[in-house]
């Protein structure tokens, strides 16, 4: 089975209120799971020797776009985001994707976001 991390995801839209070619041509919302937020959060704190001095103490996340349209033929763009831990990651281990009618995490919520 192939490794699954936890992943969250949102939607952009054509940016409806573009004035000039300075502004975004999309605007939208992401909605970022604790458990993905609580993962990058340890990925980017154990992210002390990467191979680019930039990266140091960054959280690496992959992103996927899907073009769609609505019910009503508005198109937008669907995004999904996935926490990655770096080759210098000490994070936790991926997870089994959660059944579909899978209830919500029961897990605590730790408030003390270092940033």
């Amino acid at each position: 089975m192939p490794q699954m991390y936890k992943k969250s995801g949102g939607n952009v839209w054509n940016n409806k209120f573009k004035t000039n070619e300075k502004q975004p041509k999309f605007t939208g919302d992401i909605y970022i799971d604790s458990d993905v937020l609580r993962d990058m959060v340890i990925y980017a704190k154990n992210n002390t020797t990467p191979e680019d001095p930039e990266h140091i103490n960054k959280a690496k996340v992959k992103v996927a776009l899907w073009e769609r349209d609505t019910k009503k033929g508005d198109p937008y763009v669907y995004i999904q985001l996935e926490a990655v831990p770096t080759e210098t990651s000490d994070a936790p281990p991926p997870v089994s994707a959660p059944p579909v009618n899978a209830p919500p995490s029961s897990v605590e919520f730790d408030d003390e976001i270092p940033f």
